[in-house]
């Protein structure tokens, strides 16, 4: 509930990020808005995004604004994605109206998320309804891991000259590039607009497919030399104009 999310960010004085529910009416979001500027403390940023990856349909919120895109004919010819693509830009526009009447000052931060592995979603989405006018903030989510197969090991992972992870983290380097130039060329447009470079999700995305795998992955955390590969990891991000970094736990049957 926003109660208490407020209610922990004010008592551990941390920045708020919530997300607005997909079916969420204007009506609740203009309350959500209110009760924010109410009760949040006011030395306290707050980051409002529009469900959870909306660009995508593997979530709810991505195969809602993908029906409700199409039904609203909001990308004519270019088909169901782009459809989607342009329903989480109208109503992430419309979330930032609401917002910004009610809260007035630089704490609010509209938050706009796309597919990290894919920069021309950025594009598609930022130029679709205007919406590069109307956020503060593009987040990505850039997992870093390697695919594993049964005769994987740490060295072959983890070696700081030759290891697999090594061309991982180049990839991720680029494609992080490639998101901020598109960032850069929609600020360009009018010098009013200033698109902030954030992450919702990031971390390594090692994941177990058998008990093997699991194992494998259980003993890179206790390896010095994935220690490397994160400060390594978080250098790019840095390095890419990323402001602002949220680590993603998950703690499991592991």
């Amino acid at each position: 509930p926003l109660e208490i999310l407020i209610s922990l960010c004010n008592y551990t004085g941390k920045d708020m990020w919530f997300n607005i529910p997909h079916l969420a009416d204007d009506d609740y979001i203009t309350q959500t808005a209110l009760m924010i500027k109410e009760k949040l403390r006011p030395d306290l940023k707050i980051y409002i995004e529009y469900s959870n990856e909306v660009w995508g349909n593997l979530f709810p919120g991505g195969i809602y604004a993908e029906s409700e895109g199409i039904r609203l004919n909001l990308a004519g010819n270019q088909g169901a994605v782009q459809a989607r693509f342009c329903y989480l830009a109208k109503r992430t526009k419309e979330i930032s109206i609401i917002f910004k009447e009610i809260i007035k000052d630089n704490r609010l931060k509209i938050v706009l998320s796309t597919q990290s592995v894919n920069p021309d979603t950025t594009n598609r989405i930022l130029g679709c309804q205007e919406a590069y006018k109307y956020v503060d903030g593009l987040a990505v989510a850039p997992y870093f891991g390697v695919e594993l197969s049964d005769t994987s090991t740490k060295d072959m992972v983890l070696d700081l000259k030759n290891g697999t992870l090594l061309a991982a983290l180049d990839k991720i380097k680029n494609t992080m590039i490639e998101h901020k130039n598109i960032i850069n060329s929609y600020n360009l447009k009018d010098t009013g607009y200033n698109i902030e470079f954030f992450t919702y999700e990031s971390g390594q995305g090692f994941e177990g497919k058998n008990t093997k795998q699991t194992d494998i992955q259980i003993s890179f955390q206790t390896d010095i030399r994935m220690k490397n590969h994160y400060i390594n990891y978080l250098n790019i991000l840095k390095t890419s104009g990323i402001t602002k970094i949220m680590l993603f736990s998950n703690v499991g049957l592991w």
